[in-house]
């Protein structure tokens, strides 16, 4: 990712408006970390009262939030086919048993080495 060039602001009507903003970002930021604070102290006290794990609080919160139950429900209900189809069946588990990694730790160095020089490539 390359940086855009820097320009020299000169202008004091320009470096105080700037400095506005700045100030409101800073003041937006600050909002943003009480609010994390306050959403944790909510998510324990969650968690004392109920026993509700701090993940299915964030998760119910987040559903009620975009109110999409139903696009959670059903990637559910297929991540729960999958799963029972692919790793939970008789045969899997039969084949996990007799099976070893299809990866040695040679294959996994390759396909890092592979991967860091594709990351190395697109950067310039």
């Amino acid at each position: 990712m390359e940086s855009p060039a820097v320009t020299s602001i000169s202008n004091p009507a320009d470096q105080k408006k700037l400095r506005g903003n700045l100030q409101e970002i800073v003041a937006l930021i600050e909002k943003a970390d009480l609010l994390k604070i306050a959403k944790k102290i909510i998510v324990d006290e969650v968690k004392r009262q109920f026993g509700l794990s701090p993940a299915h609080t964030n998760a119910l919160a987040r559903v009620m939030h975009k109110k999409n139950y139903a696009e959670i429900a059903a990637s559910q209900a297929d991540f729960e086919a999958l799963y029972h189809a692919v790793l939970a069946s008789p045969q899997a588990q039969r084949e996990f048993e007799n099976e070893k990694a299809n990866f040695s730790a040679d294959d996994v160095d390759a396909i890092v080495a592979a991967y860091v020089a594709e990351s190395d490539d697109g950067e310039d």
